[in-house]
């Protein structure tokens, strides 16, 4: 996935140190992610990179103020001119 998906993305590789594309959706994916998240949303990246199409879930994020929520997630690979992969959205609703 090359392609930068939005603003967000776009500040996040403006940082310092110059992240790469990759890195930046990472970070995004991971900015709100609890650490005890983490894996299972390095594992539903992974099977998104590869095509997999992957079904609504529950998961975990944090709030600005630090809490801890139960969320439902539904994700969706955005496809550049070419029909590869280029970006991943997701939808997150607190439950």
């Amino acid at each position: 996935m090359s392609k930068k998906s939005d603003s967000q993305t776009d500040s996040a590789e403006q940082e310092p140190g110059d992240k790469t594309e990759e890195e930046a959706l990472e970070l995004n994916a991971f900015a709100l992610t609890p650490e005890k998240a983490r894996e299972e949303t390095r594992g539903l990246i992974e099977r998104l990179k590869r095509g997999e199409q992957v079904p609504p879930c529950e998961t975990l994020r944090r709030t600005k103020d630090g809490r801890e929520i139960k969320v439902s997630l539904t994700t969706s690979v955005l496809l550049d001119e070419s029909g590869n992969p280029a970006s991943i959205a997701t939808t997150e609703k607190e439950i």
